[in-house]
């Protein structure tokens, strides 16, 4: 039997190439932890981008909802047959004007319901006009009695505060300004979604005919600065950057563009785009979001 002699200086390379195993090993295993925990952060604190395009799509129904039966009242105190019988009918809506008060009421009725333009509208809205119809300086001021929307998903329709006043007017055009408090939409269920907005649009209208029995022309123009709320406790401000136009044939506003600043629950920034379709009465909108473009079509309900 032969033994091979091992001296100490044989044995050093031996435990360095070991110590060298470890030390490898060991920086494998936090180079694995680092990547591992690089990718949960960064997965923890990616945008959920369903959240910021809900809360523009709630508001886009709180703004269309409450141009809707704005630009009915506008139509309707220019309607010749309001003014001279004090009853008509337009847009759904059975209308009815009493001036025998120290102020002016326009009665907003729209029945049991009907479809009108794109929406289904039910009850009954009841507007306080204070200082004559066409008085710059005037004010109406809105009560909801009983006002929802949308049928297979019904909106009730509340509001803290919602007026309206005439701030400047010539032969052929008016300029209006509406704020708004608390304009709250939400679903008539025991848990309700709900969506609410506060701030202040601004209503231009382009008039043809002889004063005061002159009518408002198709196309109204709507800008507007809001804030909104949530179930979701979602919160974001809107600013018009280019006026949306709303036609007396289509209940959806086009060619307008807002700059969206998000809140909560994640800060972000975009730029809502109206439908951009000059001849066609669609329901389609763009949110661009930094690198992010986002098409969806209207829906009629909070989500």
């Amino acid at each position: 039997m032969i033994f091979k002699m091992i001296s100490v200086t044989d044995s050093k390379p031996i435990k360095e190439n070991l110590e060298m195993r470890k030390r490898i090993i060991l920086l494998s295993a936090f180079g694995l932890l680092a990547i591992a925990f690089t990718a949960c952060r960064k997965k923890n604190t990616e945008i959920n981008y369903q959240n910021p395009v809900n809360s523009v799509q709630n508001l886009n129904l709180l703004q269309h909802t409450i141009c809707e039966f704005t630009a009915t009242y506008y139509r309707a105190i220019h309607d010749q047959k309001l003014r001279t019988t004090h009853d008509s009918y337009m847009d759904g809506c059975y209308l009815t004007l009493d001036t025998t008060g120290t102020a002016d009421t326009l009665f907003m009725d729209y029945g049991t319901g009907s479809m009108v333009r794109n929406r289904w509208l039910k009850g009954l809205i009841v507007v306080t006009i204070e200082g004559g119809i066409d008085q710059t300086g005037s004010t109406a001021s809105f009560d909801f009695r009983s006002f929802t929307c949308d049928q297979n998903n019904k909106n009730i329709i509340s509001s803290d505060n919602c007026t309206v006043t005439l701030i400047d007017k010539t032969l052929t055009s008016e300029s209006y300004e509406q704020t708004i408090t608390n304009f709250d939409s939400r679903e008539d269920t025991l848990n309700p979604n709900w969506a609410a907005m506060s701030g202040t649009l601004m209503y231009e209208l382009k008039l043809t005919g002889i004063p005061p029995l002159n009518t408002v022309e198709d196309t109204i123009s709507v800008s507007m600065t809001a804030t909104y709320s949530d179930y979701q406790n979602r919160t974001l401000s809107s600013s018009t950057t280019r006026p949306a136009k709303l036609s007396k044939a289509c209940s959806y506003l086009s060619f307008g563009e807002s700059e969206i600043q998000i809140t909560l629950p994640e800060p972000s920034a975009g730029t809502l785009y109206c439908n951009k379709k000059t001849n066609s009465c669609e329901v389609k909108f763009e949110f661009n979001m930094g690198d992010h473009l986002f098409k969806f079509e209207q829906e009629w309900m909070v989500k």
